[in-house]
């Protein structure tokens, strides 16, 4: 709703076709053949002005993105788009975006970073808990992030009742922080970020950290 300044976009692209795919949607709708492990659809989507304070035309956001999903849209239809959503029984895989605005946007697995948290102390001042996540990289290579992008630190799996107050910003509905001061991780070399985090529901505040490279 323009009340919130956020867009929701929704967007459920399926194809059987794909490696894994049930094989009497392939014999229907590919011939029966599949197409090779790994494969996938790409998709590029753009937000664009429409009005006076937006020209028209004028690209205000733009992402990449893959798909991999080998099931069946709505649980019955093979569609590529479909705002009846899938049936996320009947395949799998997913979407990940691969870049926004032009930057690629990396999710760097924890085979070459690890992250470790520290326990949080309450603050009576700002009524947060307080602690620090850092990321290591364990990789024997240079880790970087792209021109014009950050190191993000993105904070998924939050209880219901806790937020991070000092996010840079949500992604995929879920907070992350930017690194804006660090280009480059050496192997062996560590940052750290403080986190602030607000608990409503007095419920146990835990977090699975990802780490990406890009903008989001």
């Amino acid at each position: 709703m323009p009340s919130t300044g956020a867009l929701c976009f929704h967007d459920a692209p399926a194809d059987p076709c794909l490696a894994g795919g049930n094989p009497d949607l392939r014999a229907k709708y590919c011939g029966g053949n599949s197409a090779e492990p790994g494969a996938a659809l790409l998709f590029s989507t753009a937000l664009v002005g429409v009005n006076q304070a937006y020209p028209e035309g004028q690209v205000l956001k733009q992402w990449t993105w893959l798909d991999n999903f080998n099931g069946t849209a709505d649980g019955f239809i093979v569609i590529l788009s479909n705002p009846g959503g899938v049936d996320p029984g009947s395949g799998s895989g997913g979407v990940t975006i691969t870049s926004i605005d032009g930057v690629l946007l990396t999710n760097i697995p924890s085979t070459q970073i690890a992250t470790t948290a520290s326990g949080l102390a309450y603050s009576r001042a700002n009524q947060t808990f307080n602690g620090s996540v850092e990321i290591t990289n364990i990789s024997g290579s240079t880790i970087s992030a792209p021109s014009n992008g950050f190191f993000q630190v993105l904070f998924t799996s939050l209880p219901i009742g806790v937020t991070l107050s000092n996010a840079s910003g949500a992604f995929n509905g879920s907070p992350f922080i930017t690194i804006s001061a660090l280009a480059r991780l050496t192997p062996g070399q560590s940052a750290i970020v403080n986190v602030q985090f607000k608990n409503s529901s007095a419920q146990p505040i835990n977090f699975t950290p990802m780490i990406y490279t890009g903008r989001f």
